[in-house]
C-alpha cells in the first residue's frame, strides 16, 4: 500500500473527486508521493506570491472536491501563503473539502497515521470549517 492507501477513507473523497494539491518546491515530493497512490484525479498548483488567479481555480471546485495544502514553513511565512491558507479553516470562498498538512511534514512522518484504518470512524464534513 502506498503512502496514502487509505486516502479516500481519511478525506471522504469519492470516485468523482478532483484533488488539487497546493504546494511549493520544498514539499512537492510529498505531494507526488501522495499522488503516486493513484485512484483519484489530481493536479498540483505550485504556490507563488501572486496567487490570486490560482485561488479563483480553487473557488471553482465543487463541494465533492478536495484541496490539500502541503507547504513549507518558508512559503507559509516568507512567501506569505498564510494570506490564503490556514490550519484552522479553508481559504475564503472555497467550497471543496480542505486538508492542511503540518508545515514541513515529511512522508515518513505522515505515512504511519495516514495508513492506519482508525480514521474511518472520525471523518466528518465540517461545512465551512476545517476538516
Amino acid at each position: 500500500m502506498g503512502l496514502m492507501g487509505n486516502f479516500r477513507m481519511w478525506t471522504g473523497c469519492g470516485a468523482g473527486c478532483h484533488v488539487v494539491f497546493v504546494t511549493d518546491r520544498a514539499q512537492r515530493g510529498l505531494a507526488d508521493a501522495i499522488m503516486s497512490g493513484g485512484g483519484f484525479q489530481a493536479e498540483v498548483i505550485q504556490y507563488q506570491e501572486d496567487f490570486a488567479a490560482d485561488l479563483e481555480r480553487l473557488r471553482a471546485l465543487g463541494a465533492e472536491d478536495l484541496v490539500v495544502a502541503a507547504l513549507s514553513l518558508d512559503s507559509f511565512i516568507t512567501q506569505r501563503a498564510n494570506r490564503f491558507f490556514s490550519p484552522f479553516g479553508k481559504p475564503e470562498g472555497v467550497a471543496a473539502k480542505y486538508v492542511f498538512l503540518r508545515l514541513d511534514i515529511t512522508a515518513a512522518s505522515l505515512a504511519p497515521g495516514a495508513g492506519h484504518p482508525a480514521g474511518a470512524g472520525v471523518w466528518q464534513d465540517c461545512g465551512d470549517g476545517p476538516i
